[in-house]
Protein backbone atom coordinates (compact mmCIF):
# COMPACT_ATOMS: atom_id res chain seq x y z
CA UNK A 1 0.00 0.00 0.00
CA UNK A 2 1.49 3.21 -0.74
CA UNK A 3 0.91 5.77 2.20
CA UNK A 4 3.85 8.76 0.99
CA UNK A 5 1.01 11.37 1.71
CA UNK A 6 -0.05 9.90 4.90
CA UNK A 7 1.44 11.71 8.25
CA UNK A 8 1.05 9.41 11.56
CA UNK A 9 2.22 11.03 14.90
CA UNK A 10 4.09 8.58 17.38
CA UNK A 11 4.64 9.87 20.83
CA UNK A 12 7.30 8.23 22.74
CA UNK A 13 8.76 6.83 19.68
CA UNK A 14 12.61 6.66 20.85
CA UNK A 15 12.29 3.02 22.45
CA UNK A 16 10.69 -0.43 22.61
CA UNK A 17 6.85 -0.21 21.13
CA UNK A 18 7.18 3.16 20.27
CA UNK A 19 10.53 2.89 17.87
CA UNK A 20 8.83 -0.40 16.65
CA UNK A 21 5.90 1.49 15.32
CA UNK A 22 7.84 4.44 13.91
CA UNK A 23 10.19 1.90 12.11
CA UNK A 24 6.79 -0.44 10.87
CA UNK A 25 4.72 2.32 10.24
CA UNK A 26 7.74 4.00 7.63
CA UNK A 27 8.48 1.11 5.92
CA UNK A 28 4.82 0.59 5.44
CA UNK A 29 5.44 4.31 3.61
CA UNK A 30 3.65 6.36 5.75
CA UNK A 31 5.15 9.95 7.18
CA UNK A 32 5.95 9.34 10.59
CA UNK A 33 6.18 12.46 13.20
CA UNK A 34 8.22 10.69 15.61
CA UNK A 35 7.59 12.85 19.02
CA UNK A 36 10.18 12.01 21.95
CA UNK A 37 11.36 14.10 25.13
CA UNK A 38 15.18 14.30 24.19
CA UNK A 39 15.36 13.91 20.44
CA UNK A 40 19.48 14.81 20.81
CA UNK A 41 19.51 11.38 23.37
CA UNK A 42 17.30 9.33 20.86
CA UNK A 43 20.28 7.59 19.06
CA UNK A 44 18.54 5.09 17.79
CA UNK A 45 15.84 6.74 16.48
CA UNK A 46 17.97 9.48 14.90
CA UNK A 47 19.85 6.93 13.04
CA UNK A 48 16.63 5.32 11.77
CA UNK A 49 15.60 8.85 10.64
CA UNK A 50 19.07 9.21 8.64
CA UNK A 51 18.73 6.34 7.08
CA UNK A 52 14.93 7.36 5.44
CA UNK A 53 14.98 10.72 6.18
CA UNK A 54 11.85 11.44 3.82
CA UNK A 55 9.62 9.36 6.09
CA UNK A 56 10.55 10.16 9.41
CA UNK A 57 10.70 13.73 11.30
CA UNK A 58 11.82 13.68 14.76
CA UNK A 59 9.85 16.44 16.95
CA UNK A 60 11.16 17.41 20.67
CA UNK A 61 7.49 16.84 22.55
CA UNK A 62 7.32 16.15 26.51
CA UNK A 63 3.45 14.70 27.07
CA UNK A 64 3.41 16.18 30.30
CA UNK A 65 4.14 19.69 29.62
CA UNK A 66 1.17 21.76 28.70
CA UNK A 67 3.73 24.04 26.92
CA UNK A 68 5.65 21.56 25.15
CA UNK A 69 2.58 20.01 23.70
CA UNK A 70 0.83 23.15 23.11
CA UNK A 71 4.08 24.14 20.74
CA UNK A 72 4.01 20.47 19.36
CA UNK A 73 0.26 21.37 18.15
CA UNK A 74 1.25 24.99 16.71
CA UNK A 75 3.59 23.51 14.87
CA UNK A 76 1.46 21.01 13.49
CA UNK A 77 -1.80 23.27 13.14
CA UNK A 78 -1.80 23.17 9.22
CA UNK A 79 -0.47 19.23 8.40
CA UNK A 80 -3.37 17.10 8.07
CA UNK A 81 -2.58 14.12 10.52
CA UNK A 82 -4.32 10.59 9.16
CA UNK A 83 -3.47 8.89 12.80
CA UNK A 84 -2.45 9.77 16.49
CA UNK A 85 -0.70 7.11 18.23
CA UNK A 86 -0.84 7.41 21.94
CA UNK A 87 1.82 5.36 23.26
CA UNK A 88 4.32 7.23 25.48
CA UNK A 89 3.87 6.30 29.08
CA UNK A 90 5.42 4.99 32.66
CA UNK A 91 4.92 2.18 34.84
CA UNK A 92 5.22 2.44 39.06
CA UNK A 93 6.64 -0.23 41.25
CA UNK A 94 4.56 -3.07 40.49
CA UNK A 95 4.68 -4.27 43.88
CA UNK A 96 3.31 -2.16 46.53
CA UNK A 97 0.72 -1.65 49.37
CA UNK A 98 -1.79 0.82 50.97
CA UNK A 99 0.67 1.27 53.26
CA UNK A 100 3.46 2.46 51.55
CA UNK A 101 2.21 3.18 48.25
CA UNK A 102 3.74 6.55 47.16
CA UNK A 103 0.91 8.95 46.33
CA UNK A 104 3.42 11.70 44.31
CA UNK A 105 4.42 8.97 42.10
CA UNK A 106 0.65 7.63 41.63
CA UNK A 107 -0.30 10.81 40.45
CA UNK A 108 2.53 11.42 38.15
CA UNK A 109 1.91 7.91 36.43
CA UNK A 110 -1.58 9.18 35.62
CA UNK A 111 -0.95 12.38 34.40
CA UNK A 112 1.61 10.40 32.00
CA UNK A 113 -1.14 7.83 31.11
CA UNK A 114 -4.19 9.34 31.44
CA UNK A 115 -3.75 12.99 31.01
CA UNK A 116 -1.29 13.10 28.68
CA UNK A 117 -2.49 11.46 25.77
CA UNK A 118 -5.77 13.68 26.19
CA UNK A 119 -3.68 16.85 25.91
CA UNK A 120 -1.70 15.63 22.86
CA UNK A 121 -5.43 14.45 21.53
CA UNK A 122 -6.75 18.30 21.87
CA UNK A 123 -3.23 19.74 20.40
CA UNK A 124 -3.46 17.13 17.27
CA UNK A 125 -7.58 17.66 16.65
CA UNK A 126 -7.04 20.69 13.74
CA UNK A 127 -4.73 18.37 12.04
CA UNK A 128 -6.59 15.10 12.44
CA UNK A 129 -9.76 17.33 11.24
CA UNK A 130 -7.63 18.04 8.17
CA UNK A 131 -6.93 14.25 7.09
CA UNK A 132 -8.85 11.72 6.28
CA UNK A 133 -8.24 8.64 8.19
CA UNK A 134 -8.66 10.51 11.39
CA UNK A 135 -8.21 7.76 13.63
CA UNK A 136 -6.49 8.15 17.45
CA UNK A 137 -4.96 5.14 19.14
CA UNK A 138 -4.20 4.93 22.68
CA UNK A 139 -1.70 2.10 23.42
CA UNK A 140 -4.00 0.60 26.38
CA UNK A 141 -3.68 -2.55 28.25
CA UNK A 142 -5.71 -5.50 29.65
CA UNK A 143 -4.15 -4.47 32.78
CA UNK A 144 -6.81 -1.75 32.88
CA UNK A 145 -10.24 -3.73 32.35
CA UNK A 146 -12.68 -4.53 34.81
CA UNK A 147 -12.06 -8.50 33.88
CA UNK A 148 -8.36 -8.34 34.45
CA UNK A 149 -7.63 -10.01 38.18
CA UNK A 150 -4.25 -9.78 39.37
CA UNK A 151 -2.59 -6.96 42.12
CA UNK A 152 0.18 -4.57 41.96
CA UNK A 153 0.76 -2.27 39.59
CA UNK A 154 -1.53 0.21 41.13
CA UNK A 155 -1.68 3.90 39.47
CA UNK A 156 -0.80 2.08 36.29
CA UNK A 157 -4.08 0.07 36.26
CA UNK A 158 -5.69 2.72 37.35
CA UNK A 159 -4.14 5.40 34.27
CA UNK A 160 -5.16 2.72 31.89
CA UNK A 161 -8.46 2.08 33.42
CA UNK A 162 -8.89 6.02 33.48
CA UNK A 163 -7.84 6.55 29.69
CA UNK A 164 -9.80 3.56 28.02
CA UNK A 165 -12.79 5.04 29.67
CA UNK A 166 -12.15 8.59 28.95
CA UNK A 167 -11.29 7.31 25.38
CA UNK A 168 -14.80 5.40 24.84
CA UNK A 169 -16.54 8.48 25.53
CA UNK A 170 -14.57 10.88 23.38
CA UNK A 171 -14.84 8.32 20.90
CA UNK A 172 -18.95 8.45 21.06
CA UNK A 173 -19.10 11.95 21.16
CA UNK A 174 -16.55 12.44 17.84
CA UNK A 175 -18.17 9.22 15.68
CA UNK A 176 -20.23 12.08 13.78
CA UNK A 177 -17.49 13.57 12.77
CA UNK A 178 -15.69 10.44 11.25
CA UNK A 179 -13.25 10.25 13.95
CA UNK A 180 -12.18 6.23 15.11
CA UNK A 181 -10.69 5.91 18.21
CA UNK A 182 -9.47 2.85 19.35
CA UNK A 183 -7.73 1.49 22.50
CA UNK A 184 -5.26 -1.47 21.96
CA UNK A 185 -3.56 -4.00 23.97
CA UNK A 186 -0.22 -4.70 22.73
CA UNK A 187 0.12 -7.98 24.83
CA UNK A 188 2.94 -8.25 26.93
CA UNK A 189 5.69 -7.49 25.32
CA UNK A 190 9.59 -7.60 26.03
CA UNK A 191 10.39 -4.55 26.23
CA UNK A 192 12.17 -2.07 29.27
CA UNK A 193 8.70 -2.18 30.85
CA UNK A 194 7.46 -5.23 29.80
CA UNK A 195 10.93 -6.98 30.39
CA UNK A 196 12.48 -10.29 29.27
CA UNK A 197 10.10 -12.56 31.00
CA UNK A 198 7.09 -10.87 28.93
CA UNK A 199 5.18 -13.28 26.25
CA UNK A 200 6.04 -11.72 23.29
CA UNK A 201 8.99 -9.43 21.50
CA UNK A 202 8.30 -5.89 20.08
CA UNK A 203 8.02 -7.27 16.21
CA UNK A 204 5.46 -8.89 16.93
CA UNK A 205 3.06 -7.08 18.82
CA UNK A 206 3.55 -4.00 16.57
CA UNK A 207 3.27 -6.15 13.56
CA UNK A 208 -0.42 -7.13 14.72
CA UNK A 209 -0.34 -3.43 16.04
CA UNK A 210 -0.13 -1.90 12.66
CA UNK A 211 -2.26 -4.48 11.07
CA UNK A 212 -5.14 -3.77 13.36
CA UNK A 213 -4.65 0.23 13.31
CA UNK A 214 -5.06 0.00 9.42
CA UNK A 215 -8.36 -2.40 9.78
CA UNK A 216 -9.99 -1.18 13.01
CA UNK A 217 -13.37 0.46 11.66
CA UNK A 218 -15.75 2.78 13.76
CA UNK A 219 -18.11 -0.46 14.28
CA UNK A 220 -14.92 -1.89 15.84
CA UNK A 221 -14.07 0.57 18.48
CA UNK A 222 -16.05 -0.63 21.71
CA UNK A 223 -13.79 -2.81 23.13
CA UNK A 224 -9.96 -2.95 23.90
CA UNK A 225 -8.22 -4.51 20.94
CA UNK A 226 -5.47 -7.04 21.23
CA UNK A 227 -2.64 -6.83 18.93
CA UNK A 228 -3.68 -10.21 17.38
CA UNK A 229 -7.19 -8.55 16.94
CA UNK A 230 -8.60 -10.05 19.40
CA UNK A 231 -11.97 -7.92 21.33
CA UNK A 232 -11.47 -7.73 25.49
CA UNK A 233 -14.65 -5.84 27.48
CA UNK A 234 -13.94 -3.04 29.37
Amino acid sequence: MENSSKNVIITGANRGIGFELTKQFAAAGYHVLAATRKPLQAVALNELADKDENNITIYKLDVTSKLSVDNFGKTLAETPIEILINNAGILDTYESSIDDINLVDFAEVLVTNTISPIRVMRAAMRGLRLGNTKKIVNLSSFMGSFEGQSNGAHAYRTSKTALNRAMQIFGRELAEEGFIIMNLHPGWVKTDMGTEAADIDVVTSVNGLLKTIESTKLEDTNQIIGYDGTTMSY
